[in-house]
């Protein structure tokens, strides 16, 4: 993606913050992590047009379905599901075949468990701690317009100063509005609900680890993008539900590489590709023993290097379930 010109000139709350932010608030920034995939201006920024990526995307292997049949060597049967990780009743609404799989599985996988405990743990990362803040981090202009949008999500601007670049950067990538828990979580609740064994593929810190790592460049880029063209990736959120319920995952991918730099490069290697090895090599224990569910990221699930072309490497045999 390229960056708005403003900030590429400049080189780029824990737990007992002065005021802690509302539980659902957290909730709400916790979840944001695992959306990430994908203008308006305001007068006072002066952001460029996003510019596509030279390399095109396609003929991906395991690019059509988010339903997967995956046999292990020792011939037994789990399965892994692609989500979208949002509330929009258009995804969390289950097509009977997916349903029904679920409900006879033995177990149930997701990429992080989200207890109470956890989204704590998630919460007191995502804020600055001491004097720091994101006000003196970031451009004025740039923060002035993060905390008019960042009010659509009921972020309000005292707790958006304590927020730290990375967390403020998904936040605004989920669509505003949207009460409710995402589709993984309301798989989670349905399993404990029908006494299935439950597991995360990943702890708290790796995933906060993802943006921890960012120099506070790149993080400061990311939001400048989310700010300054948020009505267009707004949008895109819009098609990339379009092409999750078409069960188009070549499409997804297309999207999300569809602009490129080596800030985006070094941000989808960290996000999506290395975590994709990590997350294939934590799943074959549970494919081993047969009988679970496991629900990931659908962007997670095709292409080379993507999680199901890793687990068909390692001898296991990958079918569609349309």
């Amino acid at each position: 993606m390229q960056r708005c010109t403003q900030y590429m000139a400049r080189n780029q709350r824990p737990l007992f913050a002065p005021r802690r932010p509302k539980f659902g608030s957290v909730l709400a920034l916790a979840v944001a992590l695992l959306v990430i995939v994908v203008g308006h201006c305001a007068a006072a920024l002066e952001c460029p047009e996003l510019i596509p990526s030279s390399t095109q995307y396609k003929n991906a292997p395991f690019a059509h379905g988010i339903l997967w049949r995956v046999e292990s060597p020792g011939h037994s049967i789990s399965h892994v599901f692609g989500t979208i990780h949002l509330s929009d009743p258009r995804v969390t609404e289950l097509p009977p075949k997916v349903a029904e799989i679920f409900q006879g599985s033995d177990s149930f996988g997701m990429e992080v468990l989200l207890d109470a405990d956890a989204i704590l743990e998630m919460s007191a990362a995502m804020y600055y701690s001491g004097s720091q803040s994101l006000e003196k981090d970031i451009d004025p202009d740039l923060f002035d317009d993060a905390v008019e949008l960042l009010g659509r999500y009921g972020v309000s601007a005292e707790v958006a100063r304590r927020l730290k670049p990375w967390s403020a950067f998904t936040t605004l990538s989920l669509p505003p509005g949207k009460a409710g828990a995402p589709l993984d979580l309301l798989l989670l609740t349905l399993a404990e609900q029908g006494g299935k064994s439950v597991f995360g593929l990943e702890s708290i810190k790796e995933q906060v680890d993802v943006f921890e790592r960012l120099t506070m460049s790149d993080q400061r880029d990311l939001l400048a993008e989310a700010v300054c063209h948020y009505d267009e990736f707004q949008t895109e959120i819009e098609e990339m539900i379009g092409h999750y319920l078409a069960q188009d995952l070549d499409a997804m991918m297309r999207m999300s590489m569809r602009y490129r730099s080596p800030m985006h490069d070094r941000f989808m290697d960290s996000l999506l590709w290395q975590r994709n090895i990590r997350l294939a090599e934590r799943m074959l224990p549970h494919l081993q023993q047969g009988g679970a569910f496991i629900a990931i990221g659908a962007l997670h699930l095709p292409g080379i290097g993507g999680v199901l072309d890793l687990l068909n490497k390692r001898g296991y045999a990958i079918t569609p379930i349309h």
